[in-house]
C-alpha cells in the first residue's frame, strides 16, 4: 500500500512538473510570437511614417511655394498650378512674360525641399 501511495505521489510530482514545464514553454513561445508581432507592427508603422512624412513634406513645399508666389510682386499666380512629388516641383499654367516665368522659377529654386523643377509654364500672348 505504501508503494502505491509513493507511486501516486511521484506520478503527481512528475505530472505537475510536466504541466509547469509545458506552461513555461508555451509562455516562452507566446512571448517570442508577441515580440515578432510587435516588431513587425513597429516596422510597418515606421514605413508608414516615412511615407506620410514624404507626403506632408511635399504638401508643405507646395503650400510654401504658392504662398511665396502670391507674396511676390510682379507675378500673377492665378493661372499657375503647382504640384510637388518627392521634392520635384511640377509647375504649369500661363504667365504674361518671360520675365515673370524667370521670377517664378527663381522663387521656387530658393525654396527648401525642392530637388528639381519641371517647368510647364506657357507665355500668354
Amino acid at each position: 500500500m505504501k508503494n502505491v501511495k509513493l507511486t501516486h505521489s511521484l506520478m503527481a510530482v512528475v505530472l505537475g512538473t510536466a504541466l509547469v514545464s509545458g506552461n513555461v514553454l508555451a509562455e516562452e513561445s507566446f512571448k517570442n510570437k508577441a515580440t515578432q508581432a510587435f516588431d513587425s507592427a513597429g516596422q510597418k508603422i515606421d514605413d508608414s511614417m516615412k511615407s506620410v512624412d514624404g507626403y506632408v513634406g511635399d504638401s508643405a513645399t507646395t503650400a510654401k511655394i504658392k504662398s511665396e508666389l502670391l507674396a511676390e510682386r510682379g507675378i500673377s499666380s492665378n493661372d499657375i498650378s503647382v504640384k510637388t512629388e518627392k521634392g520635384v516641383v511640377y509647375i504649369s499654367g500661363f504667365v504674361k512674360s518671360e520675365e515673370q516665368s524667370r521670377k517664378i522659377l527663381a522663387v521656387i529654386a530658393k525654396m527648401k525641399g525642392v530637388k528639381s523643377i519641371q517647368n510647364g509654364l506657357t507665355i500668354k500672348k
